[in-house]
């Protein structure tokens, strides 16, 4: 059962096409990484601002009142920001899920692929050696023949 050179180089582009769809595939997940980090880093950065939003220092009571008023509106804008940015955190981690999950299946596809591309390559060796062995056979049987006449 010969490998065709055909069929191996339909193989070796499929197990290349493989490869390629895995490396861009490690790519997309290292964007989305990248991606979630930032969305993290953000939503600390508005939890530290609502933390730290606070009435201090001496101030007359009249500017008192306005500046509560103030940090309160101010301390719920943040608290809404950062509630939708919780929202980003949870998609983009549910993506990133999906990309790993994703990448692990194009890994194994292109592994598959691989294997099969290997094993005919070896048959198709082991073949070529079987084959120079039995002309090899041939020829010292010819040898030995003419050295008998």
């Amino acid at each position: 059962m010969s490998a065709h050179p055909k069929t191996l180089r339909g193989l070796a582009a499929v197990v290349d096409q493989r490869r390629r769809e895995k490396d861009s595939l490690v790519g997309e997940l290292a964007a989305r990484r990248t991606q979630l980090e930032r969305h993290r880093a953000t939503l600390a950065r508005l939890e530290q601002l609502c933390a730290s939003a606070t009435v201090s220092g001496e101030r007359p009571a009249t500017h008192v009142a306005a500046l509560s008023l103030n940090c309160g509106d101010y301390k719920q804008a943040v608290l809404h920001l950062a509630d939708s940015q919780r929202g980003e955190v949870e998609r983009h981690d549910a993506d990133l899920q999906l990309a790993q999950l994703a990448l692990t299946r194009a890994v194994q596809r292109h592994e598959a692929v691989s294997q099969v591309l290997d094993g005919k390559l070896q048959a198709l060796q082991r073949e070529q050696r079987q084959g120079e062995q039995k002309r090899q056979d041939e020829l010292a049987t010819q040898s030995w023949w003419r050295g008998r006449a």
